[in-house]
């Protein structure tokens, strides 16, 4: 159970894990088991929101970038945090007038591992 509200909910492909993050920076990693789920680990990865969640095709790496202008991957099977990503790539999804100058960019993150 989160203590703040939740921001994103990941179910990782053909690893069995469900993987919550929150608003107030935390990601917890869940296994899925029969009839329910089994809480792993808590991670405090952010100082601020969440506001962009990946995970890889294979289920094997998980990312997180937040509004205090980090980074963090993790390995899901092993619960550790990894560097072991060659790419990211960016894709805008929407950019709109938030004054007389200013723009506002709303982006996805996406992962591209080996």
């Amino acid at each position: 159970m989160h203590r703040d509200q939740l921001s994103f909910v990941t179910l990782t492909p053909y690893t069995d894990f469900l993987i919550t993050s929150s608003v107030d920076g935390v990601v917890k990693f869940w296994k899925k088991v029969f009839g329910g789920i089994d809480f792993v680990k808590e991670f405090k990865a952010h100082t601020g929101e969440i506001t962009s969640v990946s995970v890889s095709a294979d289920g094997r790496s998980f990312a997180t970038a937040g509004d205090d202008n980090s980074i963090k991957i993790f390995d899901v099977i092993t619960f550790g945090m990894t560097l072991g990503c060659i790419c990211w790539a960016w894709v805008l999804t929407s950019v709109r007038s938030v004054g007389n100058a200013q723009l506002r960019c709303n982006a996805q993150m996406h992962m591209l591992c080996q």
